[in-house]
């Protein structure tokens, strides 16, 4: 954006001195041959940047920040699709675990994603309803290193 800057100020020069030279001189055959040679030099003026800009230099700082903003939420979203991804196949585990000490349960884990990692934030279990099923499932997450504290128990109360 500086070079474009600079064109138009020096557009704007070239005008100006051209304009006030013309002024200053008298009429006759030198004004003409001058007025001449300050429109060649304003065209130079016009068409000599245009050649050596290049994309970056036409780019503008609101493009720039929209495209950031743009990368941001990719960024959000892609951490969002892996955070779901990785609860799961974290609920996945769980059940495949249960289900193979005979307990059938339905769970969801909710993570979040911190520094390229999967963090549990909570698991939400369903049917189980005794004490011993839960139990059960508390044991199966200890095995997987997985904090007590995570757990939640949605259903009826037995025991």
């Amino acid at each position: 954006m500086d070079k474009v800057e600079k064109w138009c100020l020096m557009i704007c020069a070239v005008s100006i001195v051209s304009g006030v030279l013309i002024a200053l001189i008298p009429d006759g055959k030198i004004k003409s041959a001058f007025r001449t040679l300050t429109s060649l030099i304003l065209l130079y003026a016009f068409l000599s940047p245009l050649f050596g800009l290049s994309a970056q230099d036409l780019r503008f700082d609101g493009f720039s920040s929209v495209q950031k903003a743009k990368e941001e939420e990719l960024k959000n979203y892609s951490a969002e699709a892996a955070a779901q991804a990785a609860g799961q196949a974290i609920s996945e585990a769980i059940r495949k675990k249960c289900a193979e000490r005979g307990l059938s349960i339905t769970c969801e884990t909710i993570c979040d994603i911190t520094e390229d990692q999967a963090e549990i934030q909570k698991i939400i279990v369903k049917s189980a309803d005794t004490q011993t099923k839960k139990d059960l499932v508390r044991t199966i997450c200890r095995e997987m290193e997985i904090s007590d504290q995570v757990l939640i128990f949605v259903g009826d109360e037995d025991g």
